[in-house]
């Protein structure tokens, strides 16, 4: 991956030039952690990063739509299969039916949990495409590029979009939609039939998500077999190469470019032009404070420290987050293996029947599957972005502790 370059490796701002400021420090200006860049860590525009923000996000709450259907139906052959055998498990008074299906328990014994994963991921997809979208209604209301450092990560690795009309009407409607959300009682008519035409669509999306499932079942999925298995094979790759950096002990982040608070004040380049960051509702002082003390009387900016604390909060979650999504990628192996050796038995028991049912389970589960390796991935490029790496590591100088009492110097943050 591309890092950043030297400009925007520093804590750096939006506006340098403002008031006849040019290249100089100016320390009654709050500093900022970079933010907004595309797949490679380059710069994005203030409108560029929101609205690519906003499509990313709705694109993968869809994804996680579709994997939710393809993972349901996937999974119902095995409870069909569990159902039967029990059922004559009881008639026969034997616990031969069960061990003749022992495969589809294993598959049916993992479904629910996979399918628990996939809802609440895309619960967490919205709710980044619902705090965009806020992002930009207040970025298009102050006209100020500093709005956009109330975000986490939600802005980093943003895949190349087109700003062209049917992105500018895509991103309206759902601001027009999200903020209904937010104040009901004042909608227009015309967002009253946005909001009507998607309760509309969310009842016929589930017939055509379960049209999509069959198709991705029997046509798709085989055909991307070899996509799949990148997928597979990068995830492993990337969940190899962390196992090894913690075996050698080291640090996934670059501790080399944050070896001192004062470092990070002398890296410097350019200044905020931007008013204060509202700290009301932010208990900080007391880790400025310890700050000054450890660095040797050198402190941190407070927007800086209260920006760095959204964004090590984040990292501390993507963190646990990219463990779980290794583990269910490993889980969702084990499924589609247990999909097709129950198949394998069935067949060469003469049950060509339930067989092809296995076999078909198996196909429609290696899409979630694809879903759960690239989350991990993105999740773990997520984490290894300039922004999440300075957020945290401006949290680890001033002394915050990642484990435990966090509360005791940080206050709840308010809701953006």
């Amino acid at each position: 991956m591309k890092r950043l370059d030297s400009r925007n490796s520093r804590l750096s701002t939006d506006n340098a030039d403002k008031d006849g400021i040019k290249g100089e420090v100016a320390t009654d200006r709050p500093r900022w952690i970079p933010v907004g860049h595309d797949v490679e860590e380059h710069d994005l525009q203030p409108l560029r990063a929101l609205a690519g923000a906003i499509i990313h996000w709705d694109n993968e709450r869809k994804r996680s739509k579709q994997e939710l259907a393809d993972e349901a139906v996937s999974d119902s052959p095995s409870f069909l299969e569990v159902g039967q055998s029990f059922s004559h498990a009881l008639s026969s008074g034997s616990l031969s039916p069960i061990g003749d299906n022992v495969f589809a328990y294993i598959s049916a014994s993992a479904a629910l949990y996979l399918v628990t994963q996939i809802y609440a991921e895309g619960k967490h997809q919205e709710s980044r495409l619902k705090h965009t979208v806020s992002l930009l209604r207040d970025f298009i209301n102050t006209k100020d590029p500093a709005v956009l450092h109330k975000a986490s990560l939600e802005l980093e690795m943003q895949p190349e979009i087109e700003l062209n009309g049917q992105t500018r009407r895509r991103t309206a409607k759902l601001m027009r939609i999200y903020e209904a959300g937010d104040n009901i009682a004042g909608i227009d008519k015309k967002t009253a039939r946005d909001i009507g035409k998607n309760i509309v669509k969310f009842g016929t999306s589930l017939g055509k998500s379960f049209k999509q499932t069959l198709k991705n079942a029997y046509w798709n999925n085989p055909r991307r077999a070899g996509d799949i298995a990148s997928s597979a094979m990068l995830a492993a790759k990337t969940a190899f190469k962390a196992v090894n950096m913690k075996m050698c002990g080291k640090n996934e982040i670059h501790e080399d470019d944050y070896t001192s608070i004062g470092e990070l004040q002398e890296a410097e380049e350019d200044v905020a032009d931007c008013e204060d960051v509202d700290l009301s509702n932010v208990c900080i002082e007391e880790i400025a404070d310890q700050s000054d003390s450890q660095s040797g009387g050198v402190g941190i900016d407070l927007a800086v420290l209260e920006e760095s604390l959204r964004i090590d909060e984040e990292y501390q979650t993507l963190t646990r987050e990219r463990v779980k999504f290794l583990y269910l990628t490993l889980l969702q192996g084990v499924f589609i293996g247990a999909s097709v050796a129950q198949g394998v038995y069935n067949g060469l028991n003469g049950d060509s029947g339930w067989a092809f049912v296995n076999f078909s389970s198996a196909s429609a589960a290696s899409g979630p599957f694809k879903f759960f390796a690239d989350t991990y991935v993105s999740k773990n490029d997520l984490l290894k972005t300039r922004r999440a790496e300075m957020g945290h590591a401006v949290s680890q100088l001033v002394g915050k502790n990642d484990t435990n009492n966090d509360k005791e110097f940080v206050g709840p943050h308010p809701e953006i």
